[in-house]
């Protein structure tokens, strides 16, 4: 796979030299001095004229450039994209779909990339590192986000904010062009002045067991329950709390201490089940009734944990997949399990905390769309986005103690709507 990528940059690198003669005819329109909020003592006066002058940002029919206005993911995707002079499709629905399909094909977004797939809210400063490095160098795609973050300060790359690198901060549209103007200096084969600062607290942070920036400030109100907090991770996730209802005598161990008790709780065990639970999980937030066969029947009984007999458990799916085609429900969305967030009830049944989002595309009954055991009575709205939390249950194929390597998602007893939240603002 690394390899297909490689060869794909070096074409995608041929095609940049050729795009890049011809895409700079908008460029004369708008100088920095033009923009009647950039006067020439502006602190990034200099980059946004370079940045315009290449063509990959604008200004505003009005005349501004609104230097201080945050970058959201998609304008981000859409600058680095241009400035890089990859090659893509024009046109595209939503409007920067062309510019995620070509960061994708080069290997430099993929999913983990952002807190939530939605492209309409601010880019972090973590996140913009994480496109802005693997964008620098191929050999950089797949390097773990603690690695992406150093390369970014020795490089001189990453530049410190009032003495702190504020990676959970947001980024400006001057921050993000004087961002981009460092890399374009990078690539061109230019040494950068380093942030020595930058580059020392670069250094001092600390990682996961997966290689995530671990947190050490402004930390949720409920840190001590965790075994660390990362900088990647709003607080909300971590502070949303158990309903009551459902967790009536409270948890059996927080996820500090189950992390602490369960030494088989490690990555090397983990990897090997997460991405099988993962993938049940995003089958359930991704059906369309014009192609759900008995293919989707016999991987969801092959992926989920088995409480009963195969034919019994075919049977569940079968069922659904028949009144998806009859109701004609189509839902898309995406599921991340969070590993470091795992907990047990009082009964001792494990829950793993995940990042939802969906939307309902079609459905005669968008109150009764999804393969759970149990929906919310008041159902959701068809074409609106759901974003948030909840904690799955998961199931030990091994009962043994202290043998957490075989963990799943149950075919029926696995639902987002016993403990969640979805009305997370980013």
């Amino acid at each position: 796979m690394m390899r297909m990528v490689k060869k794909l940059w070096v074409a995608v690198i041929v095609a940049a030299l050729s795009v890049s003669a011809f895409g700079v005819s908008a460029a004369e329109q708008q100088v920095a001095g033009s923009f009647k909020d950039v006067p020439a003592g502006h602190w990034a006066a200099s980059v946004i004229r370079e940045a315009v002058g290449k063509g990959y940002v604008s200004g505003y029919p009005d005349g501004t450039f609104k230097p201080d206005r945050n970058v959201t993911r998609a304008e981000f995707m859409k600058m680095l994209v241009s400035a890089l002079g990859l090659p893509h499709s024009q046109g595209g629905s939503p409007w920067y779909q062309p510019y995620n399909d070509t960061l994708r094909k080069t290997g430099i977004l993929n999913d983990d990339d952002f807190h939530f797939l939605n492209y309409d809210a601010p880019i972090t400063r973590l996140e913009l590192i994480r496109l802005a490095v693997k964008a620098l160098d191929p050999e950089h795609i797949g390097k773990e986000e603690i690695e992406l973050v150093r390369t970014a300060a020795e490089t001189g790359l990453l530049r410190g904010m009032d003495g702190e690198l504020k990676l959970s901060g947001r980024t400006t549209r001057a921050q993000a062009v004087a961002f981009m103007e460092r890399l374009l200096a990078l690539r061109a084969g230019e040494t950068l002045s380093v942030d020595h600062v930058a580059l020392a607290q670069a250094e001092a942070l600390e990682a996961d067991p997966w290689g995530r920036v671990i947190r050490t400030t402004n930390l949720p109100k409920n840190a001590a329950d965790y075994p660390y907090i990362l900088e990647s991770i709003p607080n909300a996730m971590y502070e949303m709390g158990y309903n009551e209802k459902f967790f009536s005598n409270g948890l059996g161990e927080t996820s500090r201490q189950f992390h602490e008790r369960w030494k088989s709780y490690k990555r090397e065990n983990i990897d090997k089940w997460l991405p099988n639970a993962e993938r049940w999980l995003n089958m359930v937030v991704n059906v369309d009734y014009q192609t759900i066969d008995d293919r989707w029947v016999k991987e969801m009984g092959d992926l989920g944990n088995y409480f009963a007999r195969r034919d019994a458990i075919d049977s569940f799916y079968t069922r659904y997949a028949e009144k998806v085609r009859k109701e004609k429900i189509r839902i898309i969305g995406n599921v991340r399990l969070e590993p470091s967030i795992i907990v047990n009830d009082h009964l001792y049944r494990t829950f793993m905390r995940a990042k939802v989002e969906f939307k309902i595309v079609e459905a005669k009954n968008p109150k009764d769309v999804f393969f759970m055991t149990f929906q919310p009575k008041e159902g959701f709205k068809i074409g609106q986005w759901y974003r948030g939390y909840a904690d799955i249950e998961l199931g030990d194929m091994v009962v043994h103690p202290d043998m957490l390597t075989d963990m799943r998602v149950g075919h029926v007893y696995s639902t987002f709507f016993w403990n969640y939240d979805f009305n997370i603002k980013e």
